[in-house]
This record gives structure tokens, C-alpha cells and sequence, in this order.
């Protein structure tokens, strides 16, 4: 990787399938009493690294996993790790060039020697995990009673750890926010797991099994902020400064969830800085930074405002601090409903996608997309769909029950560049 491969990488692995809700998964040999919990369904995953990606298939006959797509790529599912999950399981990716990614692993390579002063050890918090509970035979965790067939499964292994063929090393670290439900549809049987998370920090330039004994040469910060209306309290107790933010689902009791029997999923949390820095020889000195203005657009249809990124700014550090210009967003709406099926008089759903990208020092990018590919009299048929629209089953915050309903997919079709001073220039 050296000095010339310094970017930040992103991937992680899910397990798509691995859940369904246990109210969809009732014919269990250990009861059929239908609950908010999240029930084994199968033992799938899906990929994502440096762009590419797709399903990992596990081989039937010798129970080993490989992509969809076949590259070349070795992919590993080990145990043992400390990491939360009920077995310790991550994964080991081998890309043809011999660089290994490691997903889930927490404790990286060197953590467990007792020559490294505890103060200087620190978790990735790389794996999400949330209670599953095995109510079949043959499932992971399976009791006799259902209220005992529950045990902490991963559902999403980051990236944390990477070695290229000559051993240097890139590591991330994650913070994660927890939250708390009533398992087994009962309020004071409160069980914890990870309902989101963003990475922190990565750090570049060491060496393979010496990231707690020798310092990164550079590593990159990243800064988060609550979500909520600039200039506002931005309190729990007040949801309407968390406009796009299921506070409804929150507990943080570890006695009493109230009415919260199932696990939900979402972040209280936006980006506000990232801060790359270089090693000094005695700390780290900040090298450039880019600072993120937030707002939330009303959409006007009555459905909720949105998080949207108004500005980026980015700054040099060293030897001072030194600003370029602000560069911003300009935004356009566009339906993601398709309006009028099932009779229904629900909103369009609005919401902004990019139109422009403002350069601060002079010229944009403006954005051009497809129009909708269906209506809600010229709808494909779901198995054979070929057009850009898609069904969905959801519950609409007015309703209880639940529906299906038809989404439009945009794709970009033109992005312009424009030089304010020599005229526009199609890419």
C-alpha cells in the first residue's frame, strides 16, 4: 500500500437473509407464539469492497464460499473472534494480487500480547450484531423453549483490517450506536444490539502484527455530529429537530422497553468533518480537512425533511490553515413513488437528488436524469420486470397495514461541466 496507495478503502459484508421477523417465521418446532424478534432464516451473505461486489455462494459440497461472479477471489469464514457475534465468525477476503481483507475481526493482529500496555489495545467495533433467535431444529441456538433459542449474530462485518503482499497495513476503526428492545414480546426482557455505525479512523503505513507497537505513518479522522436541525437543541425529547430520525424506536432502559418489541435500525449521526494527518515523530500533525454544511429540505409533499448536503469546504493545515472556497449542491426533486396505485391519495415522496455541483473556485457539474419509466395504468409484471420501477411492500406512517406499492429508479443520462469563463463540456 505505501505512501502511494494512501486512500480510504471502504467495505463490509451482510448477512441479507440471514433474518426474517419471527411473526413471518411461526412453524417452529419450539412454538408458534408470533413476535417483534428477528428469526434464523438462512446462512447467506452479501459483499461489498472497492466497488465491486455481489452474493457470496456457499459450495454444498465442501460447505466452502465464493462470489457470484467467480474472479479468483478466495473468500474464508472463520471463527473465534472477539467480536460479539454467539461463534466470534468474520471473514478473510484474498484478492488475486494477495492482498487480505479481514472483516469483523475487533481484535487485530498483536492485540492479545501482554507486552502491549492495555491503554495502547483498542476494538474495531467492526462487527454489528443484533439477538437472532433459532426456532427450528438445526438452527444456531436452538432450545427447546423459544425464549431460550436466542444468541448474538452478526448481521454486518466491517472492514478493518487489510495486508498487501509485502505486510503493510491498513486498519479502520468504527464508533457504533446500540439500542435496546423487549425480547420475546416482553417489555422487561430487555436485550441490547447494534443498530448503527460509522467508521472513525483509519489508519495507514504500518506493519503487519505491529499496529499496537508501532504508530500509523498517516491515518484519516472522521467527525460526526447528531443529526438534527442546525441551531436547534438537538435533543431526544424533542423529535422534531431529528426530522428524518425514528426517536419512537429509541430505548435506552435495560429494565422496561415499553411497548419496543423488535429491533429497528438507524443512526442518530451525520458527517461533519474528515481530518487526514501524518505521523511527526512524536503525534500526529493535521495535514488538510473537509468540513460538511447540513440542512434539511422539506419536501413539500407532507412526508418528512431530509438530510441534505449543502456545502463542502476544504481547508489546508499545514503551517497554518488556509481555506478554498465553499463548494455546494444544488438540488432537484423527483417523485420516488408512483403516484395513483391502489387508489390511494398518499404523497410522491419528493425528495432531492444532486443537480449541481457548484465549484468554488468557478464552473459546476449539472446532472441530468431519465424521466419515469411507469405510471400507475402502465405498470410491468414484478417477475418479469425490465423497466425502471420496482414494487415494494411498506406500511405507511398514516396506516397499519401493510401495502404494496410501485418506485420509480432514476439514472443519470448527462453530466455537464461548465466553465464559467470558456463555455460547457458534456463527459
Amino acid at each position: 500500500m505505501g505512501r502511494r496507495g494512501f486512500r480510504a478503502r471502504a467495505g463490509r459484508i451482510d448477512r441479507a437473509p440471514l433474518c426474517a421477523s419471527c411473526s413471518q417465521d411461526t412453524g417452529g418446532n419450539n412454538g408458534t407464539k408470533t413476535t417483534g424478534d428477528l428469526c434464523w432464516k438462512t446462512d447467506n451473505a452479501t459483499f461489498t469492497l472497492n466497488g465491486k461486489g455481489g452474493e457470496l455462494i456457499q459450495d454444498d459440497k465442501d460447505q466452502s464460499w465464493h462470489l457470484a461472479n467467480d474472479d479468483g477471489t478466495k473468500i474464508q469464514r472463520a471463527t473465534g473472534a472477539a467480536n460479539g457475534d454467539n461463534d466470534g465468525e468474520y471473514w478473510i477476503v484474498t484478492t488475486k494480487d494477495g492482498t487480505k481483507y479481514y472483516f469483523g475481526l475487533n481484535h487485530l493482529p498483536g492485540y492479545d500480547n501482554p507486552a502491549i500496555p492495555a491503554a495502547q489495545k483498542r476494538e474495531t467495533k467492526s462487527a454489528f450484531t443484533v439477538p437472532v433467535f433459532g426456532n427450528n431444529a438445526g438452527e444456531p441456538c436452538n432450545k427447546p423453549a423459544f425464549a431460550d433459542s436466542s444468541c448474538s449474530q452478526a448481521y454486518k462485518w466491517n472492514l478493518d483490517y487489510v495486508v498487501d503482499p509485502h505486510g503493510n497495513t491498513m486498519s479502520f476503526f468504527y464508533d457504533t450506536e446500540t439500542n435496546n428492545y423487549g425480547r420475546n414480546d416482553t417489555a422487561t426482557a430487555v436485550s441490547s444490539y447494534v443498530r448503527g455505525g460509522n467508521v472513525a479512523e483509519i489508519d495507514y503505513g504500518q506493519q503487519d502484527g505491529q499496529v499496537y507497537s508501532q504508530p500509523a505513518v498517516a491515518r484519516v479522522l472522521f467527525t460526526t455530529e447528531e443529526r438534527c436541525v442546525p441551531g436547534s437543541a438537538c435533543t431526544y425529547s424533542q423529535p422534531t429537530t431529528y426530522p428524518d430520525t425514528p426517536l419512537d424506536q429509541m430505548c435506552t432502559s435495560t429494565t422496561n422497553c415499553d411497548l419496543k418489541f423488535s429491533p429497528t435500525f438507524f443512526t442518530t449521526k451525520m458527517l461533519s468533518k474528515v481530518t487526514t494527518q501524518v505521523w511527526r515523530g512524536t503525534a500526529f500533525g493535521d495535514v488538510d480537512s473537509w468540513t460538511m454544511r447540513h440542512s434539511f429540505r422539506d419536501p413539500g409533499d407532507g412526508t418528512r425533511a431530509g438530510l441534505w448536503l449543502e456545502a463542502i469546504t476544504n481547508a489546508g493545515l499545514v503551517g497554518g490553515s488556509i481555506q478554498t472556497p465553499e463548494v455546494n449542491f444544488d438540488s432537484v426533486q423527483m417523485a420516488n413513488r408512483v403516484v395513483g396505485t391502489n387508489n390511494d391519495n398518499l404523497p410522491p415522496m419528493n425528495w432531492l437528488r444532486v443537480h449541481a455541483v457548484n465549484y468554488g473556485t468557478g464552473g459546476s457539474l449539472t446532472v441530468t436524469y431519465s424521466d419515469p419509466d411507469c405510471s400507475a395504468t402502465d405498470l410491468p409484471t414484478p417477475d418479469s420486470n425490465t423497466r425502471r420501477c420496482y414494487p415494494m411492500q411498506w406500511t405507511p406512517p398514516t396506516q397499519t397495514t401493510e401495502r404494496t406499492d410501485w418506485f420509480h429508479k432514476y439514472v443519470v443520462t448527462q453530466v455537464v461541466e461548465t466553465d464559467r469563463f470558456s463555455g460547457t463540456h458534456p463527459l
